[in-house]
C-alpha cells in the first residue's frame, strides 16, 4: 500500500503508486525511511470506550490497525517526532516552539505542547491562512476533493470523538497512529497538520497593542513625575 507525500505545505514523504498521476508527482516532497518511537499517539481512551457502539465502530474504521495500514504506520509515523527533521512543525518554528516533552489535547487531538510567539489573535489568524491555503490547493487539484480538508479543519476544530467520527469516515480519512496530526485519504495522499491548527498554545506572548500602550503609558507616566 502506497501512500503519496503529504498534501500540505509542510514537508513529508512520498511513495508513488505504480503508475502515479500528474497530480500525485507535483509537490509531494521525498520518501523518507526511520524508524524512532512516536509519543504523541491518541491511543484508546475512556472517553473512546464509553461512546455509543456505533461510533466506536467508525473510531476503529477511522483508526483501522489492519496490517496493511500498520506498515504505512511503521513507514511515516516516525515523521510525528520532533527528532525527524522533516517534521512538519519545523516549518512554523518562527510561529511557536514546540515542548516535546509535555502533550495536550486528548484522544485523536492529543499533541505535544508548544509556547507560541505570537498573540493568541495572531495565531488564530494564522489557522485561517492555513485551512484557506490548503483548501485552494485541494480545489485546484486534478483530483481535488474539497471534503478532504473541511473535514480535518472540522475535526480541528470540535472536541466531541461522536461528533467528529462520522465526518471523517463520511471524507474517507484514515488516522495514523490514532491522531489527527497524519493521515491519508481513499486515493493513498498523505495530511500532515501542524500542531498549532489542532490546540491552543501553553503560553503566547501579549498582543502588541497593549504592550505599545502600556509602554506609552510609562513613558508618560515619567515625564509628568519629572516635571
Amino acid at each position: 500500500m502506497g501512500i503519496c507525500g503529504s498534501k500540505n505545505e509542510g514537508s513529508g514523504s512520498h511513495q508513488p503508486p505504480s503508475h502515479p498521476s500528474a497530480a500525485q508527482q507535483q509537490g509531494h516532497g521525498t520518501r523518507q525511511r526511520t524508524y524512532a518511537q512516536n509519543g504523541t499517539s491518541g491511543g484508546v481512551s475512556s472517553a473512546v470506550s464509553a461512546l455509543p457502539e456505533n461510533i466506536r465502530q467508525l473510531y476503529n474504521q477511522v483508526c483501522p490497525t489492519h496490517p496493511d495500514h500498520q506498515l504505512v504506520e511503521r513507514d511515516v509515523v516516525p515523521l510525528l517526532t520532533m527528532r525527524d527533521p522533516n517534521n512538519v512543525n519545523y516549518k512554523y518554528t518562527y510561529l511557536y516552539k514546540v515542548d516535546d516533552t509535555q502533550h495536550v489535547g486528548t484522544d485523536i487531538k492529543r499533541t505535544y505542547a508548544y509556547a507560541s510567539r505570537i498573540p493568541l489573535d495572531a495565531l488564530k489568524k494564522k489557522r485561517e491562512e492555513f485551512w484557506g491555503k490548503n483548501r485552494l490547493i485541494e480545489e485546484t487539484c486534478i483530483q481535488a476533493s474539497p471534503a478532504t480538508w473541511q473535514a480535518l479543519k472540522f475535526a480541528c476544530e470540535n472536541d466531541d470523538l461522536a461528533a467528529i467520527l462520522p465526518v471523517l469516515h463520511a471524507a474517507g480519512i484514515k488516522l495514523l497512529n490514532k491522531t489527527i496530526q497524519m493521515s491519508y485519504d481513499d486515493r493513498n495522499f498523505r495530511y500532515d497538520l501542524p500542531i498549532f491548527v489542532i490546540n491552543d498554545p501553553s503560553s503566547f506572548i501579549e498582543s502588541k497593542e497593549v504592550t505599545e500602550f502600556e509602554s506609552k503609558n510609562v513613558k508618560v507616566h515619567r515625564y509628568s513625575n519629572s516635571r
